[in-house]
């Protein structure tokens, strides 16, 4: 995806800008005005040419096969480098809506060759299979003047069914319905030890 300037540059660019109203007022100030502008956008691209290319950061997703609904699962994130100097950022997981739980961006920082994992904790609020394919990694450059956004593929996927609570009702409720249908009916009464349920 595309490159675009940090915080930092666009401060250091206020510089070139003053000059420019300086030289109006003061034309022996067109040199430096013109070292200044040419320094920077140097910087500028020199960084932008050291950002990190497409497939040099990889990013893992592990997931628990299947998960009741309403019950915390923990999902682990790990990104790696295969750059040839420090890279660092931020991390933009893509989650859909029925996950509960946090969605911070997460820092990172990897030498070559490094990883840094995260292990999150959600919570699915509705069954249905859920395939998570890509999530987003801004980096910016060593200099930190450009930064660049990418789309990179971390797969993984998780089923959530029904949870215990759930199946168990739905188990008695269908042995109810079996009972009737067998002539058997239950019926509440009080004894000694208390509340009971008998067949009639």
């Amino acid at each position: 995806m595309g490159y675009s300037p940090t915080r930092l540059a666009l401060m250091l660019a206020i510089a070139p800008v003053a000059l420019a109203v300086l030289v109006l007022a003061q034309p022996s100030l067109f040199l430096p005005w013109v070292a200044v502008t040419v320094g920077l956008l140097v910087l500028l691209g020199v960084d932008a040419l050291l950002l990190p290319r497409r497939g040099t950061l990889e990013l893992e997703r592990h997931l628990p096969t299947e998960v009741g609904v309403g019950v915390p699962f923990q999902m682990r994130l790990t990104v790696g480098s295969d750059s040839g100097f420090r890279v660092g950022g931020r991390l933009y997981d893509i989650l859909p809506p029925e996950f509960e739980g946090s969605r911070d961006a997460l820092k990172f920082s990897v030498n070559p060759g490094e990883e840094e994992t995260w292990t999150l904790e959600y919570k699915a609020l509705d069954r249905g299979k859920y395939d998570l394919d890509q999530a987003t990694l801004v980096t910016a450059g060593p200099l930190h003047l450009m930064r660049r956004v990418l789309r990179v593929e971390a797969k993984g996927s998780v089923s959530i069914i029904p949870g215990v609570e759930i199946l168990r009702s739905n188990e008695l409720i269908l042995k109810a319905a079996r009972d009737a249908d067998a002539g058997l009916t239950r019926a509440r009464g009080v004894g000694r030890g208390g509340e009971f349920e008998s067949l009639a």
